[in-house]
């Protein structure tokens, strides 16, 4: 009986240990490993690293295979064919940069766009899966609705390291010309919460939730496009502190119509709704009809 009690009480022990290990456990990477940074580690490179398991960084990308994603927006990327097809400078690259080319091959490779340090002791690494446009010095496009897929891993310091608690390597793609334009310094939109937010003709905002990177708004015609439009506007963005989870988004826009030399403004609020755990639209007021005719449209939609 002394055997057998002894013997319960080892499992039961053992199974706590287990449980314990597990609740503590550092998110594995895409890369199936756990992964983690040390605390002194400032550069968007080493958690890139650490987040890839590569880096190549004379050409500021990781990469990753493939057949492991089941993405096929990512998966489109794939560095693939002759190197001397793909980059028309090919023969005129050194040998280095030549080598952390070929380290990517049939991979898809992930440019590192920044590294956010937010105070609520979290970091925001942001990428994008994208490729060269002909020549090693050109990453991006030429189209206008044309962009890369913007991807982020959020990390928590915990126990003096950086450890990765979620990552999407797909939000979507929030850039024109296959380029992902993003502000400098992280916003305060909560208590204890922080966004950042890409720029081009509509905003997208960026927050962290339950550990994860999502995406917190898309904001359409932050400002016009353009290309013959005659409505002629920009925008300014303001986050007011309010009762909910994350700060009310306001958007104020103002400009001018160059047919009818009216002037242009309108005013938009976006709340957040706790029971929907998203944004919502409360108010939009103003004359400019991009907006009103098309209040949802972005510029890069499921078609382009």
């Amino acid at each position: 009986m002394r055997k057998l009690l002894t013997l319960a009480l080892l499992m039961l022990l053992l199974a706590s240990c287990g449980h314990a290990q597990k609740g503590n456990a550092i998110e594995k990477s895409p890369t199936g490993r756990e992964c983690s940074v040390p605390k002194s580690a400032t550069r968007g490179e080493d958690f890139m690293k650490a987040f890839f398991g590569n880096y190549q960084e004379l050409i500021g990308v990781s990469a990753l295979d493939p057949f492991k994603l089941d993405d096929p927006e990512l998966r489109q990327w794939t560095f693939g064919g002759a190197i001397s097809d793909l980059l028309y400078d090919w023969h005129d690259l050194d040998a280095r940069h030549q080598a952390q080319f070929e380290a990517i091959i049939n991979k898809i490779p992930f440019r590192f766009l920044k590294l956010y340090h937010f105070p609520n002791n979290q970091m925001l690494l942001v990428f994008e899966a994208g490729a060269w446009d002909f020549y090693s010095s050109s990453w991006g496009g030429s189209g206008a609705l044309m962009s890369h897929n913007l991807g982020m891993a959020a990390f928590k310091l915990k126990s003096g390291v950086w450890q990765l608690t979620g990552y999407n390597l797909n939000l979507g793609r929030f850039g024109s010309y296959c380029t992902t334009r993003l502000q400098d310094k992280p916003i305060k939109i909560g208590k204890n919460d922080y966004a950042v937010l890409s720029k081009d003709v509509g905003y997208g905002v960026f927050g962290i939730v339950d550990g994860n990177p999502v995406v917190l708004l898309r904001i359409p015609h932050f400002r016009s496009f353009g290309h013959g439009d005659p409505e002629d506007f920009d925008s300014e963005i303001v986050f007011e502190p309010s009762r909910g989870n994350f700060y009310d988004i306001v958007v104020k826009s103002s400009g001018k119509n160059w047919d009818t030399e009216e002037k242009l403004n309108h005013f938009r609020r976006w709340v957040w709704s706790k029971q929907l755990n998203r944004y919502e639209l409360k108010e939009s007021q103003g004359n400019i009809q991009n907006i009103l005719i098309t209040p949802n449209s972005w510029l890069l939609d499921e078609e382009s």
